[in-house]
Parts: structure tokens; C-alpha cells; sequence
């Protein structure tokens, strides 16, 4: 008789472990059933103490153990992914099981007893070469920190905590520190990767650029019997890439993401791994754990994509996992995309990152560019569509070309307010500013009704109403939605095709893929979309207009920049002939740098803003929410924040306020990167009630 002690794999427990009783002896890491008061979940075997060594703390125990209800399966998670999840708790804040939960995929555990698990292979151990190069790696980064002044993420005192604390595994944790900077890579790499084995390597260039140099490691890679796999933020990414590197190799790359059914993510993964010959496996984030005895390369794509970081406690983001689990798992690690986001753009230019192929400072474009100032036509009546932009809808209709225009927000204007008071309209249910819409498109045409929509908690109501502040009937709109240029665009060029794509109109990813089949097969037509364009066209098009993102602008978050841009180069790098963006914020230069695919310059524009400031990557952030009557969150965050002293909080409310009518409050907690993850910190976090959620680098502060 055996006793187990078990890690629960739920989200909403803040228990690490639970312990039961079995005749049977599971090894470390196997996935068991367990009873949990009702219900039955899922759990990770973390250790296992025969009965007798513990008879005696079992006769004084006051609670009788449980017996666990089946072993799933014996070899479940290697040591390397648990290290990893372990260090990836440790720096969320949260518990392991919920870690785990949020790492892999639930199709992974309902399938686990059919699905082949090969027998893991020991996590990276530290040779004393290892030792010996990370200690000259410290001191590259000791020189850099002189010259810049920036604080290294990686120290010998984040490393002593990460070996020392506790686990309930018998290997080390990684002995790197939480957040990694010095990937091992993987046995047999290529020439390239040898010679600088000790880095995480970026590839940042555009698609094409990219995609070569993906082909290539493909080829190298089953040159030497050798597997890959690519990580994607969202399964639309994944099918993409799949497409674009499949030609030559179909018997050999297969594909793994949330929209497909259990049954066909157990028959893909089983016949990925049992084949002979080398694979690719094109996946999203929560199948990292996919594994083969000669994978050796993870690469992961589009990293400045939406789509990493998780929504749910425990706000886990899995490119940061993904690279942890690599370094971890002794891989040879990739980061790719059109432009890197800035905290590995810094990391790169302070030496912690190595270029994976010649590095790209600008998206190179053969199409002419352009930023109008919309202030010119300030005269006029409110102008929707510049010259510029009304000529290439005219020539896109006379050469039977294709255009993608794009706005910022949905409906017809994102903001109404009160010409009287100047009170914003906002939800009846949960405080958020209200987005005047049209009502559904009838054969291509709008009604004349019109609504209001929450896109907060989704509630809708008539027009028909007055300021609740002072009672004026004069409320007016403010700001441009893509129903608006919609009706523009249909005044000014009668019978032209117009393509919607906004989550309004192409709810589902049937009607999404619908769309843009339409808009591609239609000569002339006219693609209007917002920034969910992006994430599913992939295609060149002639001609491409951005009418509006101003607002996105005006929205108070130190990655709001970032994201713009982002947006801009990755739609400019699809343009052929001509690329236009409007705006009334021509003093931005983020507008300047995107039409002018100058990533560079752009980069070192918004980093010396965070440096300013002291956002990341010169802090790590720590984001308290608690949601309630509005006196009593601002009484529990009092409390929070005499709890956590020394740690300074700040406190604001949320830009949105929560669901049921209840307030949103926020605290934030700003750390050197070096000092983070700390244990008393982290124990004070940890017990912390459920009613307060803890987001470690929050995507937004609003």
C-alpha cells in the first residue's frame, strides 16, 4: 500500500497537493482520477511514500485518506514540462494544478488512456561547461546593465530561490531564473545553433522572409532524422502556417488546436508520434506538451499576436511558458514574427538574444505609402474618407482590383455624449460606454433603425432615450465606427461590393472563412474589417487604407502603441501598390513608423517611453482585481494593501466597470525584474482570498 501525494489539476483550488492511498506504485508525473468532494478530477502524482514509512502520522491523522479511483496513465508529463510548470506557478502566483490546467489542453487529459505518451526523458542537467558558460553569460550581461543602466532579469538570487524551493519533485527546477535568457538548445542542432548554443535565437522579418527560413530548418532538420514543433497563438494562425509549410512534406507535418474534436486530436497526435520518420507538428499553445524521443527544435510564431495570454486565472502566457518549457526541456528555441514584441526586441539589443537569421530593422514593401492628416478638412463638413482614399476605392472598382479598408471600432460611433452636460451614455448593466450600431445588414444594405449595444456584457436598447445626468435630449455621437465608413463608402460608389468582417458580422469561424472566400473571389470589392482583419486574411492585396484607429489611441495603456503598430506593419507588409492610413494624430510617430515599415526606430521611440515611465521590460507588473459594492473592495484593497506592505500599491479604478452592475477595482504592484519571483511575496499572493484575481504582466491595466 502505497500514499500518494496528488497535484489537483482545477483551477478555482488553492491547495497544491492532496494525499491518497493505492495498492498500485504510479511513477512520478502520471495522470490519475481522484475524488474530490463531489466530483472526480484530474491529478498529477507528485510523490509516493509506501504506507508503512507512514503508519504512525496515519493513526494520529484526524481525516481518513481516499482512495484514488485509476491511474490514466503512467508516463504523463515529462520532468522538464513539470519543472517548467513549477517555475511557471511560481511566477503567475499560482497554484501548480492550475497552472497545468492552463498549459494543457482538456483533450490531452480526457484522451490521456488512448493517446501514445512516450516514456520522458530527464530535464537538461547543468554540466560544469553549462556552468561555466552561464557564468560568462552573466558577465555579458553585467557589462550591458553598465551601459544601459537596465536591470537583468536573470540573477544569482532569483536562481537560488527557484533551486531551493520547495517541490514535490526529485530534479532540480530550472536553473534558470523564472523569466529565461539562456536557452541550452538541443542535441544535434545545426551549424547555425551551435555557435551560439547558450541564446533563445529571434527571427523577426517579414511572412515570406520567415517562412524560408522555417523551410530551411525543416530540411536541416530531417537531414539529421530530427523533429520540429511551431507553436501559433490561435488555431486560424496554425491552419495558416500548416498551408504554408506543408508543400513537400504532407505525410510528414501534422496539426494539433482547440477547434478539432478529441477523436482527431487523439488520431493526429498518435500518428505523429508513432511514425519513424521525423515530424512537424504545427500547434497551438496548449499541445507543447506533444512530444517525440527526437524533437529538438520548438518555434514560436507570431509572438506579438493577441492570443497568448489567457484570459482566465491563472493568466498564464504560453509563449513565456513555451520558451521556459524549451529551455527546460533542452530544445533549441525560436521566437518569430514580423516585429517582435519590445520586451524581446530589448532583449535582443542588450545581447540575450541571439538573431536566428540575418535581423530585419524594416518591413521592406514595394508599395507606396502614405499618412494623411485628416485636420486638413477641418472646414468642411466632418470628413469620413479622404482624396486619397476615395481614389484608390475608385480605382479598385475600375481595375476590378481588391481593397482592404479597415476601421477601428465596430457599429456606427463607438462614443455617444450629451451635448448639454457631456456625460457619456453608458450600460445600464455594468457601467460601460454604450456603441451606437445599425441595425443588421438586408441584402447588403442597412436599415434606418439604430440601437445601443454594450460590448462590455452585451446588453442592447433603443435610442430612444435622454441624458440620465441632465435629462437633455441633445446627445450626439462622437468618433468613427466601421458600420459609419460603411454607409460612406455605399453613398459614394453605388453597387460597389462591400465585405464585412468584424465579430458582429462573422461571428463563427465558418463565416469568417466564408468572407474573405467571398471578398478574394469577387473582382473590385471592397474588404472592411476591423483589427480581427488581420488574424484571418493573410492574402496581398493592391490596395489598403487604415480610414480610422485613432480611438484605440486615446485608450490610457502603456501597450496601446505596441499593439498599433503591430497592427499597421502587419497589414502594410500585405499591401502591393499603395498603403494609406488617415488620422487626426499626425504628431503620433507611431503612425510615421508604421507607413514606413521603420521597426527600428519605432522600437527604440516606445522603449525610451517605458523607460520613462518604468514600464516593461524596466518593471514587472503585478495587477490586483477585486470586483463588488464599490465601499466594500475599496475597504478589502485597505486591507490588501496593509497585508502586502513594504510592496507599494497603487490603486485606480477599472476604465470598465464589472458585470451585474458591481465596481472594478485595481491595484497595481510594480517590481525591479530582478526581484520577482521572491517567496514572501509570493506566499502573501498566494493566500490571498479567491475574490481577488492576480495577473503577473497584464496585457492592459484598464
Amino acid at each position: 500500500m502505497n500514499v500518494l501525494e496528488i497535484i489537483p489539476i482545477a483551477r478555482g483550488t488553492k491547495i497544491e497537493s492532496l494525499s491518497y492511498f493505492t495498492a498500485e506504485n504510479p511513477p512520478l508525473g502520471a495522470l490519475v482520477e481522484v475524488p474530490v468532494r463531489s466530483k472526480t478530477i484530474h491529478g498529477i502524482v507528485a510523490s509516493v511514500t509506501p504506507a508503512a514509512e507512514l503508519k504512525a502520522d496515519l493513526k494520529t491523522a484526524e481525516f481518513s485518506l481516499k482512495k484514488i479511483e485509476k491511474v490514466k496513465a503512467r508516463h504523463f508529463l515529462s520532468p522538464a514540462f513539470m519543472s517548467s510548470a513549477r517555475a511557471e506557478a511560481n511566477y503567475a502566483g499560482a497554484t501548480i494544478g492550475a497552472t497545468l490546467k492552463a498549459m494543457v489542453h482538456s483533450s490531452i487529459f480526457t484522451e490521456s488512456e488512448r493517446i501514445n505518451i512516450p516514456e520522458p526523458a530527464s530535464p537538461v542537467m547543468i554540466d560544469d561547461t553549462q556552468k561555466k558558460n552561464e557564468h560568462k553569460e552573466k558577465k555579458v550581461n553585467d557589462e550591458v546593465n553598465e551601459k544601459t543602466s537596465t536591470k537583468v532579469e536573470v540573477t544569482e538570487k532569483a536562481v537560488s530561490s527557484a533551486e531551493n524551493s520547495e517541490s514535490p519533485f526529485p530534479y532540480p527546477l530550472s536553473t534558470i531564473a523564472i523569466r529565461p535568457e539562456l536557452p541550452f538548445g538541443g542535441k544535434g542542432m545545426s551549424s547555425q545553433t551551435q555557435k551560439s548554443n547558450l541564446f533563445v535565437h529571434a527571427i523577426q522579418g517579414d511572412d515570406d522572409e520567415r517562412y524560408g527560413a522555417y523551410r530551411s530548418m525543416i530540411r536541416e532538420s530531417f537531414a539529421r532524422k530530427k523533429s520540429l514543433i511551431f507553436l501559433t497563438p490561435t488555431a486560424e494562425e496554425a491552419a495558416y502556417l500548416f498551408g504554408m509549410l506543408e508543400k513537400g512534406i504532407e505525410n510528414y507535418i501534422h496539426i494539433l488546436h482547440g477547434d478539432m474534436t478529441a477523436k482527431n486530436i487523439r488520431e493526429t497526435w498518435n500518428k505523429a508520434t508513432t511514425e519513424k520518420h521525423a515530424v512537424v507538428m504545427v500547434a497551438t499553445g496548449t499541445f507543447m506538451a506533444f512530444s517525440r524521443g527526437d524533437l529538438e527544435t520548438l518555434i514560436i510564431e507570431r509572438m506579438s499576436a493577441r492570443g497568448w495570454k489567457g484570459q482566465r486565472r491563472p493568466y498564464l502566457d504560453l509563449h513565456h511558458v513555451a520558451e521556459t518549457y524549451g529551455i527546460q526541456a533542452g530544445l533549441a528555441v525560436y521566437m518569430g514574427d514580423v516585429a517582435l514584441p519590445l520586451e524581446t526586441s530589448h532583449r535582443q539589443a542588450t545581447g540575450r538574444i541571439e538573431p536566428g537569421s540575418p535581423w530585419k530593422t524594416r518591413s521592406i514593401s514595394s508599395a507606396k505609402d502614405s499618412v494623411i492628416d485628416m485636420k486638413q478638412y477641418k472646414g468642411e463638413s466632418f470628413r469620413i474618407l479622404s482624396s486619397e482614399v476615395e481614389n484608390l476605392i475608385r480605382r479598385t472598382r475600375e481595375e476590378n482590383a481588391h481593397m482592404v479598408i479597415i476601421a477601428g471600432r465596430k457599429g456606427l460611433s463607438p462614443t455617444t455624449v450629451c451635448g448639454d452636460c457631456h456625460s457619456i451614455v453608458t450600460c445600464n448593466t455594468c457601467g460601460a460606454p454604450v456603441v451606437l450600431h445599425q441595425s443588421k445588414h438586408v441584402e447588403g444594405e442597412a436599415t434606418d433603425s439604430t440601437y445601443f449595444l454594450c460590448h462590455h456584457c452585451g446588453e442592447r436598447r433603443s435610442t430612444e432615450e435622454y441624458c440620465k445626468t441632465c435629462g437633455s435630449w441633445k446627445l450626439g455621437t462622437v468618433g468613427i465606427g466601421i458600420d459609419l465608413v460603411r454607409k460612406k463608402i455605399a453613398d459614394l460608389f453605388p453597387g460597389i461590393k462591400i465585405f464585412q468582417l468584424d465579430s458582429d458580422t462573422a461571428s463563427t469561424p465558418r463565416r469568417v472563412r466564408d468572407t474573405v472566400e467571398k471578398f478574394k473571389s469577387t473582382p473590385g470589392s471592397i474588404l472592411l474589417g476591423t483589427e480581427l482583419t488581420i488574424t484571418h486574411f493573410h492574402d496581398h492585396v493592391p490596395y489598403a487604407a487604415v480610414v480610422t484607429m485613432d480611438s484605440i489611441l486615446s485608450l490610457p495603456d502603456f501597450r496601446i502603441a505596441e499593439r498599433l503598430f503591430y497592427f499597421l506593419i502587419r497589414l502594410r507588409s500585405l499591401t502591393e501598390r499603395e498603403f494609406i492610413i488617415q488620422t487626426r494624430r499626425t504628431e503620433d510617430r507611431t503612425f510615421e513608423f508604421a507607413a514606413k515599415g521603420n521597426i527600428a526606430d519605432f522600437v527604440r521611440y516606445a522603449l525610451l517611453e517605458r523607460r520613462q515611465f518604468e514600464w516593461p521590460p524596466y518593471s514587472t507588473l503585478i495587477k490586483l482585481s477585486i470586483e463588488g459594492k464599490r465601499d466594500a473592495i475599496a475597504a478589502e484593497m485597505e486591507s490588501i494593501k496593509g497585508f502586502l506592505a513594504p510592496v507599494s500599491i497603487d490603486v485606480f479604478p477599472s476604465f470598465t466597470a464589472g458585470l451585474r452592475g458591481n465596481s472594478l477595482l485595481h491595484g497595481l504592484i510594480r517590481l525591479s525584474p530582478s526581484t520577482w519571483p521572491n517567496d514572501e511575496l509570493l506566499a502573501k499572493l498566494r493566500s490571498l482570498p479567491p475574490s481577488v484575481s492576480v495577473n503577473v504582466d497584464p496585457e492592459s491595466l484598464l
